[in-house]
């Protein structure tokens, strides 16, 4: 061989031994570690890659009420901040708010436990639902200890709260000085948007299937002051009836369309004041208990209530009374009817002028229970109104019975079917009113 051929043999063999040291000191400098083969690796054409599956996955997501826990917990650390938990000893009580399930409870308790053992506390343990907040917090303090947690959990609207307080049962002076709820240590509420997992608690949901339908009434010209529709003679048939001026009408549906069945002239004498426009109430109410309802009419150009029943498709007069049918209450745990009366020359009626009737066949009420209905209502009531009301709304659930009054200003009231609570108002509605 030449000299010039051995020379570049050599000159090629060390640019090799070049690359081969490059090589390695870059392996070196990413992972210190050398290269394994496809065999040891097991990666070879013939062995697939793991799937995406094996792979292991993230911690489920915390429930709904593992979060509403957690968030209750965050409030009573910050609750319990600065106070020694190595020497206090801790008793709880839960209970389940109306039309909460006692399934759902026992979780959410085990759960709040749960977070309490994690807790440095001397001790804790679960009382009774049947205790009150006093009565939980002496209890506490005779069993010696310096903690009580008294907690409810309510599910209504679509939410689910946790809410309660802390007590403190030793005394401080500066604490209940500052503080006059006597050891209250903080007032504590979470809640959350109730989903699935909490509606599971309350089993299968059976949903019904409400229609409607909607017919077209010809009255023609006529002056009509109320209307209401109502199974009189208790067959299962509402009947529909009407009152004008000077009578009360009936009409039955015949299974396409509602015909005028009978009417009756209502009975003298006539008003001597009349308002400046003609007006009228129409009530169905059970007074005497029988099963079967009556109505009570009264328009503004008779002096007079009158009492009406149905047999068969006559409309028969009962009785007389004195003012305007309202609504039917209930009075000292008995039937009532509350009537109103209207000031002369006007078409609306003042609470400050209100009276309960009792009936016949109820017996007498005490008078006391009845002025206390009467202040009762007339303190919920508008100062002046156009009408009052009563109905019930068809849903899933049953009938739901509410009230409502329209006053003079146009505001429209809305109450519970007892006349005991207020549901809301709202303007603007006008001087009509059904």
């Amino acid at each position: 061989m030449r000299h010039g051929a051995r020379s570049r043999l050599a000159v090629a063999g060390a640019a090799c031994a070049l690359v081969v040291c490059l090589v390695g000191a870059d392996a070196r400098s990413r992972g210190g570690k050398k290269a394994k083969s496809p065999a040891a690796s097991g990666r070879s054409k013939g062995i697939p890659k793991p799937s995406p599956a094996s792979a292991p996955t993230r911690a489920a997501k915390a429930g709904t009420l593992d979060r509403l826990v957690r968030a209750f917990d965050k409030r009573l650390t910050r609750a319990l901040a600065g106070r020694d938990l190595r020497r206090s000893d801790l008793v709880l009580v839960m209970r389940a708010g109306r039309g909460t399930p006692r399934a759902l409870r026992d979780v959410v308790q085990r759960l709040v436990v749960a977070r309490l053992a994690r807790r440095s506390l001397r001790s804790h343990s679960v009382w009774p639902d049947t205790l009150d907040a006093a009565r939980l917090k002496s209890r506490a303090r005779m069993a010696g200890a310096e903690l009580a947690l008294d907690l409810t959990l309510a599910l209504n609207n679509g939410y689910l709260h946790l809410r309660g307080e802390i007590f403190a049962t030793d005394s401080s002076l500066w604490r209940d000085t500052v503080r006059p709820r006597r050891g209250t240590l903080a007032h504590l509420h979470a809640s959350l948007r109730a989903d699935a997992e909490v509606r599971a608690f309350s089993g299968p949901r059976s949903r019904k299937r409400l229609s409607f339908a909607q017919h077209d009434l010809d009255l023609g010209w006529r002056t009509v002051l109320a209307m209401v529709v109502a199974d009189l003679d208790g067959d299962g048939r509402r009947e529909l009836f009407i009152l004008e001026p000077r009578r009360v009408e009936l009409w039955r549906y015949d299974g396409k369309d509602y015909k005028r069945v009978s009417f009756l002239p209502l009975p003298a004498p006539l008003a001597s004041v009349r308002p400046r426009r003609d007006m009228g109430t129409l009530v169905v109410a059970d007074l005497d208990g029988d099963g079967k309802s009556e109505l009570l009419v009264r328009s503004s150009v008779h002096e007079q209530c009158v009492e009406i029943v149905l047999r068969g498709d006559k409309l028969e007069k009962r009785r007389t009374l004195h003012g305007y049918p309202l609504m039917p209450l209930e009075v000292g745990g008995k039937r009532a009817l509350l009537m109103g009366t209207a000031g002369p020359g006007v078409d609306w009626f003042p609470s400050s002028a209100l009276s309960v009737d009792g009936g016949q066949a109820n017996g007498s009420t005490d008078p006391a229970v009845t002025t206390a209905a009467v202040s009762s209502v007339m303190q919920l009531l508008p100062v002046s109104f156009y009408g009052l009301s009563a109905t019930q709304i068809a849903s899933a659930k049953g009938p739901r019975r509410y009230a409502a009054a329209l006053d003079v200003k146009g505001r429209l009231y809305i109450y519970d079917g007892k006349l005991s609570r207020t549901i809301g108002s709202s303007a603007g509605i006008g001087v009509g009113f059904a």
